[in-house]
């Protein structure tokens, strides 16, 4: 069995965050591409319908090109895995980048579009740790300030879109980074208690592998075999000594037992009826003559119906 992914703890430092697996870097990546996509046509959209000016429309459309090909860098050069946690930051703080420029080529904080930011920002708190997601959090807020002041000084293009004026700027700028900031830190509290549940989980169940360890030697001690079963044909556990006697294989198969498994016609009558049976015959197994018996204990189910023996 091998041994499950540690659950980083409650504000790891980045050194001692375990590196994220391969499964969640292409998990990552395949949202990246979606983004992509859509950006893509929106932006084919909203020059057919002249929502933006031309040269708008080709830079945003030359900035979602460079976009898609930082997505096949990341696809072509996958990051070894004792680098992995860095590489995602820098494409998640990459992708802040690139999400600031198309929003503000398609109106700053006058567009709702740059709500956008705060999708990094949640993909670092699920994956990252508290500190990295807190930079990119810092890092979105930076992006929504200089998106404001730069609307406020109508720099930025609005294309369709009405011009606010610099108080509104203001107050969206400052919605928009609380906003940024109490997501962040309700899906972070999110992320921690799911993570606490599985560290409580997976402790639960070492706890289970150790008793069912500690059952499996008393039984090994046992001089007798033992064998419990589902039915007269199907064998859900067995002793060393009644592998040794009988023969164990795979999904409750007993090879060889042949003519010396008297005892599934005792566990068939112990189901039947509910209580213990017994069954003694003489075998021969191999040249040597011995006397076996067969004791069958029904193991009470559900509505007092035996399921096991």
């Amino acid at each position: 069995m091998t041994n499950p992914e540690p659950i980083p703890e409650r504000g790891a430092p980045a050194d001692q965050f375990p590196a994220l697996p391969a499964q969640t870097v292409a998990w990552l990546l395949r949202l990246r591409w979606i983004a992509t996509g859509v950006c893509a046509l929106s932006i084919a959209l909203a020059g057919a319908v002249s929502a933006l000016q031309p040269g708008s429309v080709a830079c945003l459309g030359g900035i979602t090109a460079v976009w898609a090909l930082l997505n096949l860098a990341y696809t072509r050069w996958p990051a070894p895995a004792e680098t992995v946690n860095s590489r995602v930051a820098a494409e998640l703080g990459m992708d802040l980048l690139v999400i600031g420029l198309l929003v503000g080529l398609a109106g700053g904080v006058s567009n709702v579009a740059f709500l956008a930011l705060v999708f990094p920002v949640l993909l670092a708190t699920a994956v990252l740790p508290e500190r990295t997601a807190l930079a990119m959090a810092a890092l979105a807020s930076v992006i929504v300030l200089s998106l404001g002041a730069l609307g406020a000084a109508n720099v930025l293009p609005t294309g369709v879109l009405s011009p606010l004026s610099a108080g509104a700027i203001a107050a969206r700028s400052a919605g928009g980074i609380a906003l940024l900031w109490g997501v962040t830190r309700i899906a972070h509290t999110i992320v921690e208690l799911s993570r606490e549940r599985e560290r409580a989980c997976r402790q639960d169940a070492g706890a289970l592998l150790l008793a069912n360890s500690e059952l499996s030697m008393v039984a090994d001690s046992v001089g007798d075999a033992l064998f419990l079963w589902r039915d007269p044909e199907n064998v859900l556990w067995s002793n060393r000594r009644a592998c040794a006697d009988f023969g164990c294989g795979a999904a409750g198969q007993m090879p060889g037992c042949g003519g010396i498994c008297p005892h599934r016609a005792v566990v068939l009558r112990a189901m039947e009826n509910n209580e213990v049976s017994e069954h003694e015959t003489e075998v021969d197994k191999a040249g040597d003559a011995r006397t076996l018996r067969a004791r069958a204990i029904p193991l009470q189910g559900n509505g007092g119906v035996p399921d096991r023996v």
